[in-house]
C-alpha cells in the first residue's frame, strides 16, 4: 500500500493551476493539496479518497496512473490480511458520507471556528482513519491536512 500526496509546489512548478478549493487547504496545507490511499496488486493498484473531483460526493475509488511528477509516495509496510481490512473497511464507508466541503472552511483559519462534520470527511482525514484501521500514527484524522498528514507518517516510517 501506498500515501500518495498531490505536491501544490510540484504542480505550480509544473504549470498546474489552483483552484479556490486547493487554495483554501493552502491555508493551513502549505505543500500537500490531496491525500490518495493507492492498495497493491491484489487490488488492482486502485486507489482511494474522499473528493469531490470526477462528480463524486465524498469516497471514491479510482486507478490512478501517477504519471505526473506532481505525486510523492510514501510506501507502508502492511500485511495482505491488514491491507484486505482496510480495503473493506473504505467499502463499507462509500456511500455512507459525505465530503466535507464546510469542514474544509476550518482550514482557513487557525482558530477552530468551524468544526469538522462527524458523518463528513475530507481526504487526509479520511485516508488517516482508513490506516488507522490497522496502524495507529498518532493522527487525529479530523485535525489533519494532507501536509500533516504525510509528514506524520514519513516521519513514522524513518523512525523505524
Amino acid at each position: 500500500m501506498r500515501i500518495r500526496s498531490y505536491s501544490a509546489i510540484k504542480a505550480k512548478e509544473s504549470g498546474i493551476k489552483i483552484g479556490w478549493v486547493g487554495k483554501i487547504i493552502l491555508l493551513r496545507s502549505p505543500v500537500y493539496l490531496h491525500t490518495e490511499l493507492q492498495f497493491s496488486e491484489q487490488f488492482r493498484n486502485v486507489s482511494v479518497s474522499a473528493t469531490m473531483q470526477d462528480k463524486c460526493k465524498c469516497v471514491r475509488f479510482k486507478n490512478i496512473s501517477y504519471s505526473t511528477p506532481v505525486w510523492d509516495t510514501i510506501d507502508l509496510d502492511i500485511s495482505h490480511r491488514d491491507e484486505q481490512d482496510i480495503f473493506h473497511w473504505c467499502l463499507d464507508k462509500a456511500g455512507l458520507w459525505k465530503y466535507d466541503l464546510l469542514g474544509l472552511l476550518s482550514h482557513a483559519s487557525e482558530k477552530d471556528i468551524i468544526k469538522p462534520h462527524k458523518k463528513s470527511v475530507w481526504c487526509s482525514e479520511f485516508v488517516a482513519m482508513a490506516i488507522q484501521t490497522k496502524r495507529d500514527y498518532g493522527i487525529i484524522p479530523d485535525k489533519t491536512t494532507p501536509t500533516s498528514f504525510h509528514e506524520k507518517v514519513l516521519n513514522v516510517h524513518l523512525d523505524k
